[in-house]
């Protein structure tokens, strides 16, 4: 997931909602299958050139579950590097 965090930082076209659904995916998956999906995930987007660029932040704890905070942020090119 770490690598999947540094692989996401490239690619601001996944929207912080899409990305809080790929980490909170994992605690409802068997970790081999969801393994297998992040890992796919990464070679797809590793074939993808982004030229979108948006302002980078952190976010920590609950609030990065929110869906209204999470819209918030999209709807203003924020994007989220890491939480």
């Amino acid at each position: 997931m770490r690598k999947l965090t540094e692989v996401l930082e490239q690619h601001p076209s996944i929207t912080a909602v899409q990305r809080r659904d790929i980490f909170k995916s994992a605690y409802f998956m068997e970790k081999e299958e969801h393994t297998v999906l992040v890992s796919q995930l990464m070679e797809a987007l590793s074939q993808v050139a982004e030229i979108e660029s948006k302002l980078k932040v952190i976010t920590t704890g609950i609030l990065a579950d929110s869906d209204g905070l999470l819209k918030i942020f999209d709807e203003h090119g924020l994007q989220i590097a890491g939480g």
